[in-house]
Formats: structure tokens, C-alpha cells, sequence
């Protein structure tokens, strides 16, 4: 029994952290309930409901990264799982780039015709490039039966996303803050995900474009309102994502440094 309970250590700790990650989603949407209005309340479900659509949409991304990881890996071909994961990543990277450009190119008209923030807009659409990055990590790790690491990524999302969540609607920020937090929270449980992999070392040159897609809204945003937008607390919100995606390259720089040495 002991045995058994070892080998299945994994598998039952990915069980215990996804009831932690619950628990510790509902405390987000029980303090946002609280700390929101009912209208900046409603607008954060109706920003969690598209990402909640786009999460199963890309289920099939994960599941498939998980069926070829773990094929490779039972094969004990590193060398073709090294090759799927550069070309893959970056198709799935430049495939939600791509979306989240979009989303943040048509945020004016998309916050117009959803009656949504024009800024939690804007972070709904990186959110998105991160979600699927994440998806794509999540999937990585199943297939190489990681199921201990991604018990841990969960529980440091939704802590991630509590925190700083919190924080930022305790400094003012409403709406926004509570996305950005979500936003953030995204982020560093693509950086936490990333850590066992490290030998995958393609996964990490995709990130680059994440930082790249966060300077340039934040740039835009700058030149589309200079002077609100530099008297704006959602501007510094904004700055601190961008300070996210610049974490996770030095992460990366930082493991792939050590890989090579």
C-alpha cells in the first residue's frame, strides 16, 4: 500500500493541489465580491468567461502536447522531443500573439460593443498569449508525467492571482487591478511551469515575444492618451506586467545558463 501510495505521489498531489487552487479561487471571488461594486464585479466574471471559453477551446492543445511528449519520451527519443517542442511552441506562441494583437488593436471597439474597460480589454488579450503558452506547458509536463510540478503551477496561479489581485483594488484600481492580477497570475505560473523543463530550451525563446507584446501596449497606450495615461494608476498596473514578461526572460537566460554550463 505504501508502495503504491509512492508511486502514485504524483498523481495524488495534482489531486490535492487542484483542491487547493479551488479554494483558493473562490477566496479571489469571494474578496472581489466584496471589495467590487456589483457593475466591476459583473464585467470581471464577463472577462473570466471568455477565458474560461478560450481555456476549453485549447484543451486540445494540451491533450495533443501531452499524447506526442509522452510517445517521444516512452520512445526515449530526446532528440525528437527537443525538435517538437522549438517548432510547436512557437507556432502555438505566434498563433495567440496573433489573437492577442488583435484583441489589443480592437480594444476600443470590442469595449465599446461588450460595455468592458478598454484597459482590462487590453489585458484580456495578453492574458490570452499567456493561457495558451500555458496550455502548451501544462501539456509538456503531463506527457512527461510531472504531475507533482503541475499540482504546484496550479496552486501558484490562483495564490498569484489572490495577492496581487488584492492588491491592486486595494490601491484603487478596481476592475482593472482584479484582471491584472488574474493577468499577472498567468504569467508567473508560465515561469513556474517552465522550470522543469529547462532542457527544453525552445520553450524559453518564446518569451521574448511575450515581453515584446506587453512593451508594445504599454507604448501604445502611452501615445493613444500621454496625458491620462501617465497620471493613471492602469498605466502602472500595466508596467507591472511588462515587468513580469522582463522576469521571465532573466528566468530563462538564467536556466538556459545554467543548462549549457
Amino acid at each position: 500500500m505504501i508502495a503504491r501510495a509512492r508511486a502514485n505521489s504524483g498523481a495524488l498531489w495534482l489531486l490535492a493541489a487542484t483542491t487547493i487552487a479551488n479554494v483558493l479561487g473562490f477566496g479571489y471571488q469571494l474578496v472581489m465580491a466584496r471589495l467590487l461594486t456589483a457593475e466591476q464585479y459583473a464585467i470581471l466574471i464577463a472577462l473570466f468567461g471568455i477565458l474560461i471559453l478560450e481555456s476549453i477551446s485549447s484543451q486540445v492543445i494540451q491533450s495533443a502536447t501531452a499524447k506526442l511528449t509522452a510517445q517521444y519520451r516512452a520512445r526515449g527519443d530526446e532528440a525528437a522531443l527537443h525538435q517538437f517542442v522549438r517548432r510547436w511552441s512557437l507556432r502555438v506562441a505566434i498563433a495567440m500573439a496573433g489573437l492577442a494583437l488583435a484583441i489589443v488593436a480592437l480594444s476600443g471597439l470590442i469595449s465599446q460593443a461588450l460595455v468592458l474597460p478598454g484597459l482590462a480589454v487590453i489585458f484580456l488579450g495578453v492574458g490570452l498569449f499567456f493561457a495558451g503558452m500555458m496550455t502548451f506547458a501544462l501539456g509538456l509536463l503531463q506527457g512527461l508525467a510531472r504531475f507533482g510540478w503541475m499540482g504546484s503551477v496550479l496552486i501558484v496561479q490562483a495564490g498569484t492571482r489572490l495577492v496581487i489581485g488584492v492588491a491592486l483594488v486595494l490601491l484603487g484600481l478596481g476592475v482593472n487591478g482584479a484582471f491584472a492580477g488574474a493577468t499577472a497570475a498567468i504569467a508567473v505560473s508560465v515561469i513556474v511551469a517552465a522550470i522543469p523543463l529547462a532542457p527544453l530550451k525552445g520553450l524559453f525563446r518564446i518569451m521574448w515575444i511575450g515581453f515584446a507584446m506587453n512593451a508594445l501596449t504599454g507604448i501604445l497606450l502611452v501615445f493613444a492618451y500621454p496625458t491620462k495615461t501617465l497620471t493613471n494608476w492602469d498605466f502602472y498596473a500595466k508596467l507591472t506586467i511588462i515587468g513580469f514578461a522582463v522576469w521571465v526572460m532573466w528566468i530563462s537566460a538564467v536556466l538556459e545558463f545554467l543548462q549549457v554550463c
